[in-house]
C-alpha cells in the first residue's frame, strides 16, 4: 500500500482552516477547562494544562517545523531534525497517524507500517547523507534485536530525554491506543537511545529494504 501525508496534499487554503481550527479548538478547551477548575476549585487539576498542551503541540509544530525546513520527512512516518551537525530521527506523531495511518487500515497492520515506514525513512537517509553523518534517535517502540540488525548501537536515554517522554506520556498513550485500535500504555521503561552513522547503516542497507518491502 502507497502511503501518503494527507495534509500536505492540501491547498494553502485549507492548511490555514486546519491552523485556526486547531487553535480555535485548544482556546476552548482551555478556557471550559478553566472554567470547570476554578468553579469546583480543582487547582490540581492545573497539570491539565501543560499535557493539554502536549496534545495539541504536534498539530502545530510539525507542520511549523517542516514550513520553516527545521523538519523534514523522510518518509510520511518519519522525520528528521539536522541539529549540531547530527541527525535526530522521529517517529510519526499523532498529528501524522491521523493524517497517514487511514481508518481503513486495520490495527493488526499498522504497527507494521509504522515500522516499515521507519526503515523507508533510513533508506531515503543513507542515500542522502554523508557516510560520516551522526545519527541518534529515541524509542520505546523498537526493540533490541530489530536496532541492532538496523546497524544502530543501543543505549540508555539521558534523564532529559526521560523527561520529556515522561511529560508527553497521555500524548504517546493517545498514539499507541491509535495505532493499536485499542487502549494501549506506552512502556516507558523500554526506552531506548539509538546511536549511528550513515555508513553503520549503509552496511545494514539489505536488512532495512528487506523490512521496508514486507
Amino acid at each position: 500500500m502507497k502511503l501518503s501525508h494527507r495534509f500536505y496534499n492540501l491547498s494553502s487554503f485549507q492548511k490555514r482552516v486546519y491552523f485556526f481550527s486547531i487553535i480555535f479548538l485548544l482556546l476552548i478547551f482551555l478556557v471550559l477547562f478553566s472554567i470547570v477548575v476554578f468553579y469546583y476549585q480543582l487547582y490540581i487539576s492545573f497539570l491539565g494544562f501543560p499535557i493539554t498542551l502536549s496534545i495539541f503541540a504536534p498539530f502545530i509544530d510539525v507542520p511549523s517545523g517542516v514550513k520553516q525546513n527545521k523538519l523534514q520527512y523522510l518518509s510520511p512516518l518519519c522525520l528528521m531534525e539536522n541539529k549540531n551537525d547530527k541527525i535526530f530521527i522521529h517517529g510519526g506523531t499523532l498529528f501524522d497517524y491521523l493524517f497517514v495511518l487511514h481508518k481503513r487500515i486495520p490495527p493488526a497492520q499498522r504497527k507494521k507500517i509504522i515500522l516499515k515506514q521507519f526503515a523507508e525513512g533510513l533508506l531515503h537517509l543513507i542515500e542522502t547523507e554523508k557516510e560520516a553523518t551522526k545519527i541518534e534517535a529515541t524509542t520505546y517502540i523498537l526493540n533490541k534485536r530489530t536496532a541492532k540488525k538496523m546497524g544502530f548501537s543501543i543505549a540508555a536515554p539521558t534523564f532529559i530525554q526521560q523527561l520529556i517522554l515522561s511529560y508527553n506520556y497521555i500524548l504517546l498513550l493517545i498514539s499507541k491506543s491509535y495505532a493499536a485500535g485499542k487502549l494501549s500504555f506506552p512502556k516507558l521503561s523500554a526506552t531506548k537511545k539509538l546511536t549511528s552513522d550513515v555508513e553503520s547503516l549503509k552496511k545494514n542497507k539489505a536488512f532495512l529494504k528487506r523490512i521496508s518491502s514486507d
